[in-house]
């Protein structure tokens, strides 16, 4: 009796400690690039602040696939890794010496709109939240073209459960711990309206854990630190085939309008003032990339290649962010996310996004022949 005891909790032991050792090579860097020295400035080259991530992809594929040299502009798409502070330009991952690593291009939308008001960077990719939010700041911005957004009927992201969790009704929820990564605040506001919609109070019912580290997401599933949260596709998937997490996924984003998940390019007002110019030719390479996506046989699409480079997928009915082929921002879309964030305490007040938007220069290029 004794010994089936002994191996019981040495079992156990042995499953913890494989989770955090997943956790950590989870949170692993095989190789890191090395910094720029210093950021360039010069009459053909742009700095943008980037996240590599499904909404703002599609400017890493313009630059690997060379569209903006088309253009004679440089492009550096700035980034940093995970947990660091060093900022660099996202190499081409397709390159060889390059490892691929999960860990690249993590930035929050925050951090961004802070390099473009500093002057660090001439522009950057931002999500709604943050974009709205440096409006509301009043920051000398201007976005001028909608860059990526979630899908109607294969949204990019879903509600997951661990495997054990069963929910029938509203008291089914009671004491439930809910995560949503570090962001702006987006996904934590999309998340709590899906609890409101179930008769749920996120403050009282449920435990709440925000600015969950990408790199510990799955495994607090795994260590029943998380019972639910709100997930991006590509992290899900990874969770279920690769870590083999306790994870399920419970609905896919239907409960707000999906489209609502949507990513901005933004400049700062005085670069588009005194290099519309740039503007242009950056918006010019990304409309043709756009393009060529669009008229892709849906073949190429679905190819699981280097990340970045898969356009479309379906994985349990959840798909990648899509763009649309002339890519004006929406401002309609934009103002009803605005009533979300207010709803959920985090705007103070509706803003007018009007003075921040120029959608002249993606209206100038459709005009032009590719």
């Amino acid at each position: 009796m004794k010994k089936n005891v002994l191996m019981v909790l040495a079992v156990a032991a042995f499953g913890v400690a494989a989770i955090y050792g997943l956790r950590a090579l989870d949170r692993s860097v095989v190789t890191k690039t090395e910094p720029a020295p210093a950021l360039i400035h010069d009459p053909n080259t742009i700095n943008i602040g980037y996240f590599h991530g499904g909404r703002t992809i599609i400017l890493y594929r313009t630059m690997v696939y060379r569209e903006f040299e088309k253009e004679g502009l440089h492009v550096n798409l700035m980034t940093k890794y995970l947990n660091e502070d060093t900022w660099f330009p996202m190499p081409d991952l397709t390159a060889s010496g390059h490892h691929r690593t999960k860990s690249i291009g993590k930035a929050t939308g925050d951090e961004l709109v802070a390099k473009v008001v500093d002057g660090t960077f001439d522009g950057a990719t931002i999500g709604e939240t943050a974009f709205i939010k440096a409006v509301r700041n009043k920051s000398p911005i201007v976005a001028v073209a909608e860059l990526g957004h979630d899908v109607r009927g294969g949204a990019g992201h879903a509600l997951v459960l661990h495997k054990d969790v069963k929910l029938s009704g509203p008291k089914s929820y009671h004491g439930l711990k809910f995560g949503a990564r570090r962001s702006s605040g987006g996904d934590e506001v999309v998340l709590r309206e899906f609890l409101v919609q179930q008769g749920v109070d996120p403050d009282k019912d449920v435990k709440l854990i925000t600015n969950v580290s990408d790199d510990v997401f799955g495994s607090m599933f795994a260590t029943r630190e998380l019972d639910g949260g709100y997930g991006h596709v590509m992290s899900v998937k990874k969770w279920i085939e690769k870590y083999r997490y306790p994870v399920k996924i419970h609905r896919a984003l239907n409960w707000i309008d999906p489209e609502l998940s949507q990513s901005v390019l933004i400049f700062s007002r005085t670069f588009v003032e005194e290099h519309p110019d740039k503007v242009l030719k950056a918006l010019r390479a990304y409309r043709r990339r756009v393009h060529h996506e669009f008229h892709m046989p849906e073949s190429e699409k679905v190819t699981d290649n280097v990340k970045g480079l898969q356009i479309s997928m379906d994985f349990a009915g959840l798909n990648l962010p899509e763009h649309r082929e002339i890519p004006t921002i929406r401002i309609d879309m934009l103002n009803t996310w605005q009533k979300l964030l207010v709803k959920h305490k985090a705007l103070d007040q509706i803003v007018d996004l009007r003075p921040y938007v120029d959608n002249t220069y993606v209206e100038q290029v459709s005009k032009e022949k590719l």
